[in-house]
């Protein structure tokens, strides 16, 4: 397996060219550990449901216990400017605000008080930047797969809710319900980016367990259900910063 070295001022992250939903595989991983995960990524904006419900509920409360040793823990990046503007990032590299880099240090302080074997993240910015800040606090490299990135939201990428739920009503119904069906006009339908959500996570179930993987509002709707076939989950908002167990039983 090859392998390049991939440096930051911040310090040094390892990195997984794992199946992306336009190419052929390149798998690497690079042996790295992240120092000063702020240092240079400024932070500055994910596709949310205004009307869906608040995934707070899903933060494991203080006192609960660890995470099972075969299992794989989910956590969403942190707050970005395009979450505030309800604005589709898709697959923009929009770095954390203020407030989601407070969110990814809250996360880390949770994921601390864990026993996670691997750390995981998109290849996105706001993932990767919420991603270091916690490897700081969990002493682990950070594997980066870009299986695990946003779905590529076409034509409404950069637009905001408003605008979209206004020319294109029951297509962005079909969003805000998950429909499985749903695609983006131009760009990834719900079922493509549910393929490669599951082969990265079958993938990362065969290493280090437990697994924490830092990733993004739909991924983590869309692999809930494929766990638990439970359809509600398609509509639930994800909290920026929110942790919570792939298998809910756990």
């Amino acid at each position: 397996m090859g392998a390049r070295r991939a440096r930051f001022r911040s310090g040094r992250i390892a990195l997984f060219r794992g199946t992306h939903p336009r190419r052929t595989p390149t798998p690497q991983i690079i042996e790295t550990m992240a120092t000063n995960p702020g240092a240079d990524l400024q932070p500055i904006a994910e596709q949310d449901s205004p009307r869906s419900v608040s995934a707070e509920h899903l933060q494991p409360p203080a006192g609960s216990p660890k995470p099972s040793d075969v299992g794989i823990y989910l956590a969403r990046h942190g707050q970005t400017a395009y979450n505030l503007q309800r604005r589709f990032q898709g697959r923009l590299d929009v770095p954390l605000d203020a407030t989601g880099v407070a969110q990814a240090q809250k996360l880390a302080h949770h994921a601390g008080a864990y026993s996670f074997a691997a750390l995981w993240s998109s290849t996105l910015l706001r993932a990767k930047q919420t991603a270091l800040i916690v490897a700081k606090r969990i002493q682990l490299p950070v594997r980066l797969d870009e299986r695990l990135v946003e779905t590529d939201a076409g034509r409404w990428t950069d637009r905001t809710f408003a605008e979209v739920e206004r020319q294109s009503p029951q297509l962005f119904a079909a969003f805000l319900a998950g429909d499985p069906q749903f695609a983006f006009p131009g760009g990834e339908s719900f079922a493509q980016q549910s393929e490669r959500v599951a082969q990265a996570l079958s993938d990362i179930q065969k290493g280090p367990l437990p697994a924490l993987v830092v990733c993004h509002g739909v991924v983590i709707r869309l692999a809930l259900y494929q766990r638990s076939r439970d359809r509600s989950v398609l509509s639930v908002r994800v909290a920026n910063g929110a942790l919570m167990p792939l298998d809910q039983a756990q």
